[in-house]
């Protein structure tokens, strides 16, 4: 089964905590970088305008992370409106807001995704508290089998959230 990796992606995991809080989301409106049409959920947040590819996360690596890759991407789209976006530093997966990230091994991807509770620990390793209520876990994916129905119940639970 998958495994943990540490160090998240800023943009999951904020100095003051969770990306996006319950009461300001419901006030929030996205904010758009005039200079990269980016949206974002807080106006002006500090980001990199530099153009990175989703392919070029892929230079140098194997088929099989490829195939991996297309894996998630297919079972994260069939959660319905789903944005991925890349930074150099990883992939996004975005509804309104980001509800998880991966970064592209060589051999392997970590997803990085928050949930409203604690998992089982065997699995999902022990995750890094964003908010009262809110946790970072961290997951090593290496085979298409590792995307399974336990991860997508997970996964739509993050992009319910990001809504």
């Amino acid at each position: 089964g998958p495994h943990r990796d540490r160090d998240p992606p800023r943009d999951l995991v904020g100095s003051e905590g969770p990306l996006v809080t319950a009461a300001a989301k419901k006030k929030a409106k996205p904010w758009h970088c005039p200079s990269c049409r980016r949206e974002f959920p807080k106006k002006d947040q500090a980001h990199s305008c530099s153009s990175f590819p989703v392919s070029a996360h892929f230079s140098g690596k194997s088929a099989a992370v490829r195939r991996l890759f297309q894996t998630l991407k297919r079972r994260v789209a069939s959660l319905g409106r789903v944005r991925i976006g890349s930074a150099r530093s990883e992939i996004y997966f975005q509804n309104r807001f980001h509800f998880a990230a991966c970064q592209v091994k060589a051999r392997h991807i970590v997803l990085f995704f928050p949930v409203g509770r604690e998992l089982d620990a065997r699995r999902y390793g022990k995750p890094m508290q964003i908010g009262r209520n809110k946790f970072l876990y961290t997951v090593r994916l290496s085979a298409p089998g590792d995307v399974d129905e336990q991860l997508v119940s997970l996964l739509r639970q993050a992009h319910r959230n990001a809504s």
